[in-house]
């Protein structure tokens, strides 16, 4: 596993500064329980999407490009924060934005999302497409797609 230096970023454990690659992957290990996402796709492109930078098939390994079920809206071209907050955005399935049916999404932060509601909408059931799953099983795309954002700190 190798890691991007960014200027001015430095790690500590304990009081003490991590310095090697190999001190850094078992910290992200012990934290996460797995091992993050390779480097070329936690490094990408240098304006890479986030909160506020669109999502396009360059940004991301992702199909983006494709619809979900009876989605009117495909994720490339939008933000993690128009997926959210933004009700005319509907890439799920059923064709409904993420506030038709989350209200608090109107008003969420980018670091309440991240911390708070990333992590609880990764361990939902993921959806199969088929009637039979559950109201609140999620797809892998969209599950892969907040899952790269957050292995990627969040960014902007």
């Amino acid at each position: 596993m190798t890691f991007r230096r960014v200027r001015g970023t430095r790690i500590f454990m304990h009081g003490v500064e991590v310095t090697s690659s190999a001190a850094v992957a078992a910290l992200v290990v012990s934290c996460w329980g797995k091992e993050p996402y390779p480097a070329e796709l936690t490094q990408g492109p240098s304006d890479p999407y986030g909160w506020s930078h669109e999502i396009v098939e360059g940004n991301t390994s992702l199909d983006v490009s494709q619809r979900l079920g009876r989605a009117t809206s495909m994720i490339a071209g939008h933000s993690v924060r128009d997926i959210v907050t933004n009700p005319s955005v509907r890439v799920r399935g059923d064709d409904k934005s993420c506030v038709s049916c989350h209200a608090w999404a109107t008003m969420v932060t980018r670091t309440e999302f991240c911390n708070r509601y990333v992590p609880v909408f990764l361990a939902l059931p993921t959806s199969a497409g088929k009637p039979s799953d559950p109201a609140s099983a999620k797809p892998q795309l969209l599950k892969d797609l907040l899952d790269e954002w957050r292995a990627r700190g969040c960014p902007d």
